[in-house]
């Protein structure tokens, strides 16, 4: 990147230097207008090398910062390995003895609706009044 910089600074000394040393020639006028259309496109090319540069040492910061994340998760990953290996290599835990088993000495009560007995239906009283 600074190769470009520098190569376009010297090309634009050297043809800055070849204008100013053909002053005194007829075309004067169109010297200096060369000259300025120069100078505006130096100014712009400033502009985007300086821009670019930015950009390259946003995109280096992230590389950097993207290698360490890399080197952190490799070093996480080797100690789950590690952790790993180490299960396997271990015996395997003994099983707890089994709880013995008590025989109820009670039995379950009998439900509720076995003891309940139907209601009637109510029968309907006489009226005194007449049937049409």
């Amino acid at each position: 990147m600074r190769l470009n910089q520098k190569f376009l600074t010297i090309s634009l000394a050297f043809s800055l230097g070849i204008l100013s040393a053909c002053n005194g020639s007829p075309g004067d006028s169109t010297n200096h207008a060369e000259l300025n259309e120069l100078k505006a496109k130096s100014d712009e090319q400033q502009k985007a090398i300086q821009e670019l540069s930015g950009q390259v040492r946003t995109l280096n910061e992230e590389g950097n910062r993207l290698k360490s994340l890399v080197s952190q998760l490799t070093d996480g990953v080797l100690a789950q390995k590690q952790t790993l290996q180490n299960l396997k290599q271990a015996p395997a835990p003994v099983p707890p003895a089994p709880k013995p088993t008590y025989k109820k000495s009670f039995s379950k009560p009998a439900k509720r609706s076995t003891f309940r007995k139907p209601t009637p239906k109510p029968t309907p009283k006489p009226t005194l009044r007449k049937r049409r």
